[in-house]
C-alpha cells in the first residue's frame, strides 16, 4: 500500500533530477549563453529604471535635507540681524545722550550761577491740551514748583509740581504758558511769549514804534521774577503790524526741538518770585 503511494513521489524526484542534471550539462557546455543574453537585455531596461529611481530618491532626499539646513541657516541670521538692529539703535541713542549731556555740561560751566542739575525726560505730551514733560528729579534732588528747566538750546519749561523723585514741567508750548521776554536788538520791544495749540509761540504785546526783524532772538526778560532773565526762547518767524492794531504781534519758533528732547536742566540756583 505505501510503496503506491510513494511510488508518484519517486517519479517526480527522479524528473527534477533529471532536469537539474541537464540544465547544468547544458550550462557547461554553453548551450544556456543565448538565453542568458536574451534574459540580460530583457531585465536591462527594468534594473536601469530601479537604478535611477534609487539615485532620484537619494537625491530628493539629500536636497531635503539642504533646505532644513538652508531654513536653520536662515533663521539664525535673521536673529542675528535683529540682535545687530536692537544694539545699533541702543548705542544710537547712548550716542544721542551722551552729545546731550556734553552740551549740558558745557551750559552748566557757562553758567554757573543757575546752579543746573541734569534730569531725564521720562515722560514727553505735546498734545494740544496737554503739553507737559516728566522729569525724574523731584524734592529729593532740591527740586522745587516753579523752577526753570532749560536745554543747552534755550527755555523748555518750569516744574508746576513736584514730588519726591518727579516732577512735571509744563512747557513753554502749551497754551496757558506765559513768559514775560525782549527781543534781543531792540531798545523796548517786550512782550509776554505764550504757547499755542500747535506747539508754536506767539509774542503778544509789542509796541507798535519798535521795528522787529524776522530771524531776530527772543529770549526772557526777567520781569515778574518767574524766570531768569536773558535765556534764550526762540526766534521771530513773522510779524503781524497793522496800524489798527495797539500792539504788534510775533510767531516765535522755539528753539528747543522737543521732538528729540531726551536730557534737560532744572536751575536750582534761581528762585523764582511766588505772588
Amino acid at each position: 500500500m505505501m510503496s503506491q503511494v510513494l511510488r508518484p513521489q519517486l517519479g517526480m524526484l527522479a524528473f527534477a533530477l533529471a532536469v537539474a542534471t541537464a540544465i547544468l550539462f547544458a550550462g557547461n557546455q554553453g548551450w544556456l549563453a543565448p538565453v542568458r543574453d536574451a534574459t540580460g537585455r530583457a531585465i536591462a531596461p527594468a534594473q536601469g529604471a530601479a537604478a535611477t529611481a534609487g539615485d532620484v530618491t537619494a537625491s530628493w532626499l539629500a536636497g531635503w535635507a539642504d533646505v532644513g539646513r538652508l531654513r536653520a541657516e536662515t533663521e539664525s541670521l535673521r536673529i542675528q540681524v535683529q540682535d545687530l538692529v536692537r544694539e545699533n539703535i541702543r548705542l544710537r541713542a547712548s550716542e544721542l545722550e551722551n552729545r546731550d549731556l556734553r552740551e549740558q555740561l558745557k551750559y552748566a560751566e557757562a553758567n554757573p550761577g543757575l546752579g543746573l542739575a541734569g534730569a531725564r525726560i521720562i515722560g514727553l505730551e505735546q498734545s494740544a491740551m496737554s503739553g507737559y514733560a516728566t522729569i525724574d528729579r523731584g524734592t529729593d534732588q532740591g527740586v522745587t514748583d516753579g523752577m526753570s528747566v532749560l536745554s543747552p538750546a534755550g527755555l523748555a519749561g518750569r516744574v508746576v509740581s513736584a514730588t519726591a523723585r518727579t516732577s512735571s514741567v509744563l512747557l513753554v508750548t502749551h497754551p496757558s504758558s506765559s513768559v514775560n521776554a525782549y527781543v534781543l536788538g531792540t531798545n523796548a520791544a517786550t512782550g509776554v511769549v505764550n504757547g499755542t495749540p500747535e506747539g508754536r509761540l506767539v509774542m503778544r504785546y509789542l509796541p507798535p514804534s519798535e521795528r522787529i526783524a524776522a530771524g531776530s532772538i527772543v529770549v526772557t526778560s526777567g520781569l515778574g521774577g518767574a524766570f531768569p532773565r536773558n535765556l534764550p526762547i526762540g526766534r521771530v518767524a513773522h510779524v503781524d503790524a497793522r496800524d489798527v492794531d495797539m500792539f504788534q504781534q510775533a510767531t516765535v519758533e522755539p528753539l528747543v526741538d522737543f521732538r528729540r528732547l531726551l536730557v534737560v536742566l532744572v536751575a536750582r540756583g534761581f528762585q523764582p518770585i511766588r505772588y
